[in-house]
């Protein structure tokens, strides 16, 4: 799988994307993420957040800092 990242102010419905020239005619996933970082909700999977509670240098911060920037 190839990730590629292209961020653009969008401005119309209709959008044009010469960085993906060379997927047309390719069967591809598109993910579009609001980057205004107060819009979205501290958000932890409920049992892994469980088990964090046993570990006392657990940095939820960071957690959430790391998921964020694995994004693409």
């Amino acid at each position: 799988m190839n990730a590629i990242r292209v961020k653009k102010h969008i401005d119309s419905d209709t959008l044009v994307l010469p960085e993906i020239r060379h997927l047309i005619g390719k069967d591809v996933e598109i993910i579009v993420l609001d980057e205004d970082a107060t819009a979205l909700p501290k958000i932890i999977n409920r049992g892994f957040a469980d088990t964090c509670g046993k570990y006392p240098d657990f940095n939820e911060d960071a957690f959430l800092a790391l998921r964020e920037a694995s994004k693409i």
